[in-house]
């Protein structure tokens, strides 16, 4: 899908969800920002840099997060594991043999704060393929804090999840902090109208609306093309 002439604003603090249907160009969208295509024209601002040019790698550095679909965490490891690995990558020290004690107790700290902020410290010390699939959706969000990140983007948190589980993942969500912008991707609308500030709607590679949810759940054109009064194949 080509995403073709988007113009999208992600405020401070923000809460901003990315819905359209099915082939809308969301995932290249936010390929584009995360520098995982490059963009044939226009700009990539994060915090009024252009990192256009930069690689995925440099943008995480400058603040930027994300979570995947699919879950990237070291399986046969525990929750806290894969959180002290994430910070440990963020200080450079992921692959050094030898750490100061202090430094695995520092960071100890911190992963078991992180997990305790998102009410995920009762999973600690259980390993990660032995959760189920909405705790490890929430596991993966604790590893995208772990870089401090000052946007966040979630990609589909509550796929998967069983209809009485997005209630939980909406209720940590919320727990973010306030002063990361955060967006995310979902087809579970109720999430969205109820996560979101602000919603921005895809279709064919354009943005057809931004508003609020209600202004955007009153759209017509939003309910021609998303709202099942138009087929999509």
């Amino acid at each position: 899908m080509v995403a073709a002439g988007i113009d999208f604003r992600l405020h401070p603090g923000e809460r901003h969800a990315l819905i359209g249907p099915n082939g809308a160009g969301k995932t290249t969208f936010v390929n584009l920002v995360t520098g995982r295509l490059a963009p044939s024209a226009g700009r990539v601002l994060l915090g009024g840099e252009d990192v256009t040019r930069r690689a995925p790698v440099e943008r995480v550095k400058r603040g930027l997060a994300r979570t995947f679909q699919i879950n990237t965490q070291f399986m046969g490891l525990s929750v806290l594991e894969n959180v002290r690995l994430a910070i440990f990558e963020r200080e450079g020290l992921a692959w050094r043999m030898f750490r100061p004690a202090e430094s695995y107790r520092a960071v100890t700290g911190e992963a078991l704060a992180a997990l305790e902020d998102l009410r995920l410290g009762p999973l600690a010390h259980r390993r990660v393929d032995e959760l189920a699939y909405g705790e490890s959706r929430m596991v993966e969000v604790a590893l995208a804090l772990a870089s401090r990140p000052s946007v966040l983007l979630l990609d589909e948190p509550a796929a998967g999840v069983p209809a009485e589980g997005s209630q939980a993942i909406l209720d940590q969500l919320a727990r973010l902090p306030a002063h990361i912008a955060v967006m995310i991707i979902e087809h579970d609308m109720d999430l969205v109208f109820r996560f979101a500030q602000r919603v921005t709607v895809l279709d064919q590679g354009r943005v057809v609306a931004t508003g609020t949810p209600a202004e955007v759940q009153s759209d017509a054109h939003v309910r021609a093309i998303y709202f099942g009064e138009r087929a999509h194949g």
